[in-house]
């Protein structure tokens, strides 16, 4: 109800470069190609500097589903920040240990304004695919850390990797272990558990570095990137 305002929205900014007239989205054949090439030179457009297939993979099974028909879109929106918010609701759970704790937390999760651009905004929905992955992969880990199931753990992982290469963001993911395991066990994370979580991080920038970096001429320097980033990161906190 908090967002059934929205399935009257039409296609607006970005979404129309990403999806309406993205004519790479228009065959399920270019699914494997979002992995091994720069999307956007796949539609004679210059790189966007994103390396998002999971993302662009989704855009695509979408496009088949609503083609150019934004009330489609917004409902996929909307059923996938509720799902989001079920699995807020189960993360809390976990975590609080209280049904109605949780509860209240998860309501004021997903009627809070801060996610409205993400479930209105069609293209938005990229950030809520990557925080049902990161979401899932933490409860993986938590289960794997209550049982020492090693499937959780391999599910927790995977859960991860698609949050990576849905978006960048999901790189923090190792630090959110290592302060749940400080904060809630008590304890270091092991590095032979924590070492799976670095791994894909490397793997991911390993192939943007190839795939759409080493393609692009305007592209800065990683040393200059590295240095702007910390200016940036001083200049916010003071």
């Amino acid at each position: 109800l908090v967002y059934s305002n929205t399935l009257n929205g039409r296609f607006v900014w970005d979404d129309r470069g990403s999806i309406v007239f993205n004519t790479s989205l228009r065959t399920i054949n270019n699914i494997p190609l979002f992995f091994i090439t720069d999307q956007w030179k796949l539609t004679g457009n210059p790189s966007s500097n994103y390396y998002r297939p999971v993302i662009n993979t989704f855009w695509a099974l979408e496009f088949q589903l609503w083609g150019e028909n934004p009330r489609g879109y917004h409902v996929t929106n909307i059923l996938l920040h509720a799902l989001l918010s079920f699995l807020f609701f189960n993360l809390c759970l976990k975590i609080l240990g209280s049904d109605a704790a949780s509860f209240f937390s998860a309501l004021i999760f997903a009627a809070h304004p801060i996610h409205t651009e993400c479930v209105a905004w069609i293209t938005g929905v990229g950030y809520i695919i990557f925080s049902i992955f990161i979401v899932l992969s933490l409860l993986f880990y938590i289960r794997f850390t209550d049982n020492q199931s090693g499937t959780s753990l391999i599910l927790s992982i995977s859960s991860f990797t698609l949050a990576v290469f849905s978006i960048e963001y999901a790189l923090m993911f190792p630090f959110i272990i290592i302060a749940y395991e400080h904060l809630f066990k008590r304890r270091m994370v092991r590095v032979k558990i924590i070492l799976p979580f670095i791994l894909i991080p490397i793997l991911y920038l390993v192939a943007r570095e190839f795939i759409v970096v080493s393609g692009n001429s305007s592209e800065m320097p990683l040393y200059s990137r590295i240095l702007t980033s910390a200016v940036i990161q001083v200049k916010y906190l003071y």
